[in-house]
């Protein structure tokens, strides 16, 4: 079984992977309204699991909230995984930032 997650680490992976993700436009981001995982490995070797996922914030069509959650695979860490997100409008602006 795995230890508990390095939130430091972990919040390190969140956050570039949501920065690779503010480089896509609206209609791009809408594709992980179906979800996506991928295993990636820390700087340190440390192996996390990075799901990203997108939904509407309000109603279809409007403004996308997407997700990033960081785990190390163990049990605890996969129910309170580490989660940054933001939220984009139709026009490519940033919501509340």
């Amino acid at each position: 079984m795995r230890g508990c997650v390095d939130k430091e680490e972990a919040l390190n992976v969140a956050k570039v992977k949501l920065l690779e993700l503010r480089k896509f436009s609206y209609t791009e981001l809408q594709r992980f309204l179906i979800p996506e995982s991928v295993e990636v490995t820390s700087e340190n070797g440390s192996k996390y699991q990075v799901e990203v996922h997108a939904f509407w914030d309000d109603k279809k069509g409007s403004d996308l909230r997407v997700t990033v959650s960081v785990d190390n695979f163990g049990i605890l860490s996969s129910i309170f995984p580490m989660s940054l997100d933001f939220i984009i409008s139709s026009d490519g602006t940033y919501v509340g930032e």
